[in-house]
């Protein structure tokens, strides 16, 4: 059992820049690249997490939930080690940390990005 479990859950492990920039009106993509040892992601395994100052925003655990209508996620990607968190409408109010949490099986990663807001 253990061996089966262990050669369907692979490492992972988070990617992705530090820093990301938006400009002010506009939709932007939150970076969140991940790999898993033996792709594609197993969807059954996943739940990801975004949090904005220590606030969580979006989840994903088969379905997307949100606290706003400006938050989304692409689910078509995940497959592919996509957790993005799309921002519709940008605001100066909405630079600042975000962190990303994946876990997939029993492994969990977090990786914080800050998001800059430029003039347009």
């Amino acid at each position: 059992m253990i061996n089966l479990l262990l050669s369907t859950v692979s490492s992972l492990e988070l990617t992705g820049p530090p820093v990301h920039a938006a400009r002010l009106g506009s939709d932007t993509r939150v970076p969140c690249p991940f790999t898993v040892d033996n792709p594609p992601v197993d969807l059954n395994h996943l739940t990801i997490f975004w949090y904005f100052r220590d606030k969580e925003v979006l989840s994903y655990d088969k379905t997307v939930r949100t606290t706003s209508p400006r938050y989304s996620l692409s689910t078509g990607v995940l497959v592919m080690g996509i957790a993005n968190l799309n921002i519709s409408n940008i605001q100066i109010p909405d630079g600042g940390m975000y962190k990303c949490s994946v876990i997939y099986g029993s492994e969990k990663k977090e990786k914080e990005v800050r998001l800059d807001i430029g003039e347009t």
